[in-house]
């Protein structure tokens, strides 16, 4: 599946510096595989990945149906 680069955004400023959350736990948190999230730090090392830190907000078009349960129960 094919994430949007604020979701991926948002899910690699979880797991780096400032917040640096376990990737399990983030993986857990958005229902996306730690595998796939470690595939992304992987490609921000090698230079492969672009990581806009900065980006505004997510749309609701680019949360995930996890994180858009999280929201609704929350609020």
């Amino acid at each position: 599946m094919k994430y949007s680069e604020g979701f991926r955004n948002s899910v690699l400023r979880k797991v780096l510096p400032t917040e640096n959350r376990s990737v399990y736990a983030v993986a857990k948190e958005t229902g996306i595989s730690a595998i796939t999230i470690q595939g992304w730090i992987a490609k921000l090392k090698d230079g492969t990945l672009c990581f806009d830190r900065e980006r505004s907000e997510l749309t609701p078009s680019e949360r995930g149906a996890a994180e858009k349960s999280k929201l609704m129960l929350e609020a």
